[in-house]
């Protein structure tokens, strides 16, 4: 089996391009077995609660549901069709395909200054940082935008992201920055005159469709979604009371905000599947 096993934030996605199949048109049970095995000791070991499986292989499909989807404050077994919170794979999955799609379309150009698109972003280093050096983690910016003051909204990230001192000069070395992909966000959103949400809702999730992935999911969703937790402790003492949050730390949120405010896609395991079809 050449193939790509993640698990990611309780989610477990399988993506496998040669996956043994017998003659017959059947997965190789031994090798199912195998991945029963890992995935199960990974849940034993305490280091997810649960995922679901999509297995695809020329035309064939396995799918399991394995562990929790949840385990505080209510056990709930995962099924199917959990929605899981993309998290960070949002970047890959979302802002750098519509960033390609506007590059495809001649409204970008990846070596083309971000200045040039948000004039704003001047006051950081001029003409020097690139789209490129954006998409590529390569920018000098540092990690992520203070939490030491209560912030939410593009406005005011956009605001702290036009006002940061350079690391390092751009293209000198590789930092993983959530700043860089609050700036693409940005971009697009600027560039093609629609949000980021709506943008990769229009031109990716739906011609694919990827029917269960997208940001700010419909209510109707709600009991899908696996729950999440938020340390309200740690949260008050960087920011300051979050009056959004319930008392006992926990929520299925049909708008999913995280560390980089901006927010995160949630997906259905089914859809990711949908990037790797002929």
């Amino acid at each position: 089996m050449t193939g790509n096993i993640r698990a990611v934030s309780g989610w477990i996605l399988v993506v496998s391009f040669a996956f043994s199949i017998h003659s017959w048109g059947q997965f190789d049970e031994s090798k199912l077995r195998a991945i029963d095995a890992a995935i199960e000791k990974t849940i034993a070991e305490g280091k997810t609660p649960g995922g679901v499986l999509w297995l695809e292989s020329r035309g064939k499909i396995h799918t399991k549901a394995y562990g929790h989807k949840s385990l505080v404050p209510v056990a709930e077994k995962a099924t199917l069709d959990t929605i899981y919170d993309a998290a960070s794979v949002t970047k890959v999955a979302a802002t750098t395909l519509a960033v390609m799609k506007l590059v495809e379309k001649h409204q970008v150009l990846v070596d083309a200054p971000v200045a040039s698109y948000l004039p704003e972003f001047s006051a950081v280093a001029g003409d020097a940082i690139s789209v490129r050096h954006l998409m590529t983690h390569t920018s000098g910016l540092r990690p992520g935008l203070s939490l030491s003051e209560n912030w939410s909204g593009m406005d005011a990230a956009y605001r702290l992201a036009c006002s940061q001192t350079l690391q390092s000069q751009p293209g000198e070395k590789f930092v993983y920055s959530d700043i860089n992909f609050i700036l693409l966000g940005i971009l697009v959103a600027k560039v093609s005159g629609s949000p980021l949400d709506e943008y990769v809702g229009q031109n990716i999730f739906q011609p694919l469709g990827m029917k269960d992935t997208g940001f700010n999911p419909d209510p109707s969703l709600i009991s899908r979604i696996r729950p999440d937790t938020t340390n309200r402790r740690q949260h008050a003492a960087r920011s300051g009371p979050r009056p959004d949050r319930p008392p006992d730390g926990w929520r299925r949120r049909p708008c999913r905000f995280v560390h980089h405010r901006l927010g995160s896609r949630q997906t259905g395991t089914h859809d990711p599947s949908q990037w790797f079809d002929p």
